[in-house]
């Protein structure tokens, strides 16, 4: 899944079919904006999403567990480095998310380091909540 967007001017872009959809112009208050749906995510998965917004690319991990989503930046707190080993694709067992690059694991729940070279850190969560069949962006 991949989004690109710009500040009043959003699309979404879904790898799955490849469908290029125009989202009507946002004002001044643009949150909640959609991640994902939430079909997209399956229970114990993990996908990233890409976002341009306020003129700045973000890249975001998006995770399920328990029924319950949980939104992080897709950047490792020990050296600043995206988690996926290939862009969307993510090491995930157990609720456990790894960085690709040092090996740093994380609580999908929590964002907590349980291992690694920042263990005790946290990813940087952002704000989700479901709406209808949406995972939406509520806070950056």
């Amino acid at each position: 899944m991949a989004i690109l967007a710009s500040s009043y001017n959003l699309a979404f872009h879904h790898e799955v079919d490849d469908a290029v959809t125009q989202v009507p112009e946002v004002a001044d208050d643009v949150f909640p904006l959609p991640l994902c749906g939430v079909d997209d995510v399956a229970e114990g998965a993990a996908i990233g999403v890409e976002m341009e917004l306020f003129g700045e690319h973000h890249a975001f991990i998006v995770t399920c567990a328990d029924g319950r989503f949980h939104a992080y930046r897709n950047l490792c707190p020990h050296a600043g480095r995206r988690l996926d080993w290939a862009p969307g694709r993510f090491l995930l067992k157990d609720r456990v998310l790894v960085c690709a690059v040092h090996g740093a694991s994380f609580r999908v729940e929590s964002g907590l380091c349980i291992g690694g070279p920042c263990q005790g850190d946290h990813l940087l969560r952002v704000g989700v909540e479901v709406e209808g069949d949406a995972v939406m962006l509520t806070s950056l």
